[in-house]
C-alpha cells in the first residue's frame, strides 16, 4: 500500500498511512477478504475465504485485535459460503450466504451471530431466503435489508428484496 508492503488486510491512520501498531503477520496467506467490519470494541471482524490467518487455522470470520493478533476468545461457526455480513452496534453479526447447507443456526441463507461469535438462536427468519443474500443493510430503526438472487422469504413472494425485523421474522 503506497509502496509499503501488506498482506490482503491492513490498518489505515488519519493521515492515510498504515498503522505500524498493527501487524498481521501472513494474515490471510493467499486467501481472500470479502468483508470488513469494525466493532465499538475496536475488534476487527474479516470475512474471508483463507482458512488461516498469520499461519493459525481459522474458519470464515475471524476477529481479529486493533494489533493484529487474532482474538482467540471468539470461533466461528461458519467456514464458508459467506457473501455479505452487517454489524449491528450491539455487537451482533449479520451474515448472507451462498450456501447454508450444515451451517448451524443459518436459516435459508441469513444467520446471526452473537457479539461472542456464537449464533443468536432468538434472531429466527423462519425459512429464511430461498437463495443468495448477497447485501444486508440495518436501517436506523434495527430492521434488516436483505437483497439477493432470492424469490421468496419465509415463504412469501419477496423477489430481489426484503425487510426483516430485529428479531429476524419478515416485516
Amino acid at each position: 500500500y503506497n509502496g509499503a508492503f501488506s498482506r490482503n488486510i491492513a490498518v489505515l491512520l488519519p493521515t492515510g498511512e498504515l498503522d505500524p501498531e498493527f501487524e498481521p503477520g501472513t494474515a490471510f496467506g493467499a486467501g481472500v477478504v470479502d468483508h470488513l467490519a469494525v466493532r465499538s470494541d475496536s475488534l476487527i471482524v474479516a470475512c474471508h475465504s483463507s482458512g488461516t490467518y498469520n499461519g493459525q487455522p481459522v474458519r470464515g470470520i475471524t476477529w481479529i485485535e486493533p494489533d493484529g493478533d487474532p482474538a482467540t476468545a471468539f470461533t466461528s461457526p461458519l467456514w464458508s459460503g459467506r457473501a455479505a455480513m452487517a454489524l449491528r452496534p450491539d455487537g451482533t453479526l449479520l451474515i448472507g450466504t451462498y450456501s447454508w447447507e450444515g451451517m448451524p443456526g443459518a436459516h435459508g441463507h441469513i444467520l446471526q451471530l452473537q457479539p461472542n461469535g456464537q449464533v443468536d438462536h432468538e434472531f429466527a427468519p423462519g425459512s429464511g431466503a430461498t437463495s443468495t443474500v448477497y447485501e444486508l443493510s440495518i436501517g436506523t430503526d434495527g430492521a434488516t435489508y436483505i437483497a439477493g438472487t432470492f424469490k421468496y422469504v419465509d415463504g412469501n413472494w419477496r423477489p430481489g428484496i426484503a425487510r426483516l425485523q430485529v428479531d429476524g421474522s419478515l416485516d
